[in-house]
């Protein structure tokens, strides 16, 4: 009997003391706290006929891109981070919001087709620049506007679209 109340006793201490893994997985991240940059030194990208948006890279050395196509019906918003990602084996995350916002979603893609896109003059199939990706500091978030907003650490990585998006951290990643 002694070793079972002992037994319970520690369970209840390690469940007291340790974070709760079972934390609300839907939270959004508070971003208030981080500096804002300039979003015009990150509007690096255009795709024929109507998407705008910034690129940069983390400090982790993956890339992201947050766009914003306004002459769709609605328009569309988007957030991207491609390459090797922290804490998943998917090499892509997304969040996406037209009609209805959902979930973000991870996957695997091929990491050259996110360079390419359509640009309006000859040749129009192009390549992204790898100087377009300005690194986004710790500390620091970028809001995109109409569309949402991505902030990084040295560590980890957000990106938030109405009330979805995603974290990328070697702790885990996940979406929300």
């Amino acid at each position: 009997m002694t070793r079972i109340v002992v037994g319970a006793a520690l369970i209840a201490s390690v469940a007291l003391a340790s974070p709760v893994a079972g934390a609300d997985p839907g939270q959004i991240p508070d971003l208030s706290g981080y500096a804002a940059v300039d979003v015009d030194a990150y509007n690096t990208y255009y795709n024929y006929p109507t998407t705008n948006g910034a690129q940069f890279v983390t400090p982790g050395g993956y890339r992201c891109r947050i766009s914003y196509t306004g002459r769709a019906n609605p328009p569309m918003k988007q957030a991207s981070c491609w390459g090797e990602l922290p804490g998943t084996s998917s090499n892509s995350v997304s969040v996406f919001a037209a009609m209805s916002v959902e979930p973000a979603t991870f996957s695997t893609v091929d990491l050259a087709a996110m360079e390419k896109y359509m640009d309006y003059k000859d040749p129009r199939d192009r390549t992204v620049d790898p100087a377009d990706y300005k690194l986004l500091p710790a500390g620091s978030k970028l809001d995109y506007p109409d569309t949402g907003t991505c902030a990084v650490t040295e560590v980890s990585t957000v990106c938030v679209v109405g009330d979805h998006g995603f974290e990328l951290s070697a702790k885990g990643s996940r979406v929300f």
